[in-house]
């Protein structure tokens, strides 16, 4: 089966997806605030492929915040809420291809970035006439949102248009220190690499279908014909009780779509993205399932559903 990945879909046998802890300082409420999916046309400069921030602007600097400390080694700066513009800074460095599965870029992904490599993210949140009031940070110890004077007077900018923002952002409160500097294009959308799909997902789009089929069956023995080699291994050599068994295949189906159309996708090499839409839970769906060719055939390894 496929090792769903957020937004939507959960790992086989685990029951729920991992979640990020988040605070907020100045309500003391938990959430993390969400950029919308605003994008469009992304630079030249800002390729969607795994780069180093040299090809995709600079970002530099240590943080040292909420109990960790670390080097910013990336940044990626993209459109959030009416005109602002969200500039993320992490210890890691971003992978723009996982970024172009789904044609867009945004909070979501950032939250993924931090879950998927450990890594430490700090988000400010600029506005259009170049302030700031809140920074969100997503940590090792969890995330929120630190707002205030420090932020907005921490700020400087010094190159704002359409496809680029730089500036640096200074804090000194307490124990926590900060001193980073970005000039970074503004992504409004990344585009997929590979060629297109043929009509109805080619092979890539009939595995995605016998995936979801299995699913819905509700029979751990096709959920296993249709897995790929690794994942039919786990799931062989899975040891738990019955009961356990029982919820995660109720959760699968649950879980699958029904009345699945392809409607489309990309190819590239041994990896193809799917896109489809059919019906959850009664209500219409879109997504798209990542599938892989193993020693000739292809499996599907994960879905995103919007």
């Amino acid at each position: 089966m496929p090792k769903p990945k957020p937004k939507s879909t959960v790992k086989p046998g685990a029951g729920a997806s991992a979640e990020a802890k988040s605070t907020s300082e100045e309500t003391g409420t938990e959430a993390v605030a969400e950029a919308p999916a605003v994008v469009s046309e992304a630079p030249e400069t800002a390729p969607a492929s795994s780069t180093t921030a040299s090809t995709s602007g600079s970002a530099s600097g240590k943080v040292q915040f909420k109990g960790t400390t670390w080097d910013v080694v990336d940044g990626v700066a993209y459109p959030g809420e009416g005109n602002t513009i969200e500039v993320a800074l992490s210890s890691k460095p971003f992978d723009r291809k996982e970024f172009a599965k789904d044609g867009k870029l945004d909070s979501f992904d950032i939250m993924h970035h931090r879950m998927d490599t450990d890594s430490n993210v700090i988000t400010l949140k600029i506005e259009g006439d170049g302030s700031m009031n809140c920074m969100d940070f997503l940590l090792e110890g969890g995330g929120g949102s630190s707002c205030g004077s420090s932020q907005k007077e921490g700020l400087k900018i010094t190159k704002r248009s359409a496809s680029a923002i730089a500036g640096s952002f200074a804090l000194q409160e307490g124990p926590d220190n900060i001193d980073v500097r970005f000039d970074l294009p503004i992504t409004r959308s990344v585009k997929r690499a590979g060629s297109a799909l043929p009509p109805g997902g080619g092979e890539p789009g009939k595995a995605v279908l016998a995936n979801f089929a299995a699913m819905r069956s509700g029979d751990f023995e096709k959920m296993k014909a249709v897995a790929a080699p690794d994942k039919r291994q786990e799931m062989e050599s899975a040891n738990m009780p019955e009961s356990d068994k029982q919820a995660m295949i109720e959760f699968m189906k649950s879980m699958a779509p029904s009345d699945v159309k392809i409607l489309g996708g990309t190819i590239d090499g041994d990896t193809a993205l799917v896109d489809y839409q059919g019906k959850r839970a009664g209500q219409s769906t879109k997504g798209t399932a990542e599938v892989k060719r193993v020693d000739g055939k292809w499996y599907m390894v994960s879905d995103t559903s919007k």
